[in-house]
C-alpha cells in the first residue's frame, strides 16, 4: 500500500516573517531554512531563520549536527518561531 507523496504546507506570510528575524546563530539578515525539505513534502512552519552561511552549514552538517554545534534545539526554535507568529498582533495572519 502506498501513501504517495506528502503534500506540502505552504504558506509565503510566514516565510516572509521568517525573513524578518535574524538568523539564531549570528543574528545577521536570514533567509527560511526548512527542518524538512519542500521536496520530502516538508511545511513551512519547519522553517528557521538562519542566514546564507549558517543556512548552507546546516545542509552540510545537517540537523542534529549544527545543533550540537551551536547548541541548538532546532526544532524547538521552529516551534518557537511558529508561536510568536501564531501569538502576533498583525491582524493579517
Amino acid at each position: 500500500m502506498s501513501l504517495g507523496k506528502p503534500t506540502r504546507q505552504v504558506d509565503e506570510k510566514y516565510l516572509d516573517y521568517i525573513r524578518g528575524l535574524e538568523c539564531i546563530v549570528c543574528h545577521r539578515r536570514p533567509d527560511p531554512h526548512h527542518l524538512v525539505a519542500r521536496g520530502a513534502g516538508g511545511s513551512d512552519y519547519t522553517a528557521i531563520p538562519l542566514c546564507r552561511l549558517h543556512h548552507t552549514e546546516a545542509h552540510t552538517l545537517g540537523k542534529a549536527r549544527f545543533g550540537e554545534r551551536y547548541g541548538l534545539d532546532v526544532w524547538q526554535c521552529a516551534c518557537r518561531c511558529l508561536g510568536d507568529y501564531i501569538g502576533g498582533e498583525d491582524g493579517d495572519r
